[in-house]
């Protein structure tokens, strides 16, 4: 499985909060409303992500990761649940696909950065490189994911939480017309009894795997829309794509760590 980037730059990068705009009922074209996705949570089987660092640090300091989603460990997809569904602006597509099994590909550091059409060091490459299938849930529904924002980190109650705004497009598997809809969304995971600063440290060398949150439980909540926005969507200056553009020529700001801490 390849491993999900995790930018420990102060957003657990695992619960995703996505709105997905589609018009009509689940059966219609373009999906519309509100769809939670998590680890299918099975008794006795591990689930969650599992983080790899690169050495990767980003201009906040935070390193970038893999993530490997399991179940399974290893290959190139885990295995995901729709948990919930809830209407936004008077549609509730995904509520008929409440309990459906799906896949989410695992993700490696560059290939999100390849999103903003970036390589490793902040340098722009060509075109973004969307990922397509990134969540899939056959004859329901899938998401193409069009970009992230840089991790977002907070500490509460003694623990860390890092979370990763997502967007992209709803495709409509439900009835064959593969119609799109717009998607914004949140991706986060908990680190308990972590500080951010422990937090980062657990994978901000190159191979390092923190034993402890293996796997990490994540969650994410996805919004769907067609025309209005959800009030709450990633804000254009915090897209990586559009922050690393604006950091070309400031290698000293975006670098790779190499050997071991001392």
């Amino acid at each position: 499985m390849k491993n999900l980037l995790c930018y420990a730059s102060g957003a657990s990068i695992l619960a995703i909060s996505l709105t997905v705009g589609l018009a009509g009922n689940a059966n219609a074209a373009a999906l519309q409303g509100r769809v939670g996705i998590n680890p299918p949570g099975e008794d006795g089987v591990e689930s969650g992500v599992v983080f790899t660092g690169t050495g990767i640090i980003d201009p906040n300091g935070n390193p970038l990761t893999d993530f490997d989603f399991t179940p399974p460990t290893g290959g190139d997809v885990g295995a995901v649940v729709e948990i919930n569904a809830n209407p936004f602006n008077g549609f509730d597509d995904f509520a008929s696909f409440v309990g459906n099994n799906g896949t989410i590909q695992d993700v490696t550091a560059e290939e999100l950065l390849a999103l903003g059409g970036l390589d490793d060091t902040f340098t722009p490459t060509g075109e973004p490189t969307p990922i397509p299938n990134f969540i899939e849930f056959p004859d329901a529904f899938s998401f193409t994911l069009e970009g992230v924002s840089a991790p977002q980190y907070s500490f509460n109650s003694g623990d860390t939480t890092v979370t990763i705004s997502a967007f992209g497009k709803f495709i409509n598997l439900s009835d064959g017309s593969l119609d799109e809809s717009n998607g914004r969304g949140t991706f986060s995971v908990d680190f308990a009894g972590k500080s951010i600063a422990e937090t980062r440290a657990l994978f901000d060398m190159p191979g390092e795997v923190p034993d402890e949150f293996n796997p990490g439980t994540w969650s994410s909540n996805f919004v769907a829309f067609s025309d209005n926005p959800p009030e709450v969507v990633p804000e254009a200056s915090n897209l990586l794509g559009l922050l690393a553009v604006g950091l070309v020529g400031s290698g000293s700001l975006f670098k790779r760590k190499i050997g071991s801490r001392k």
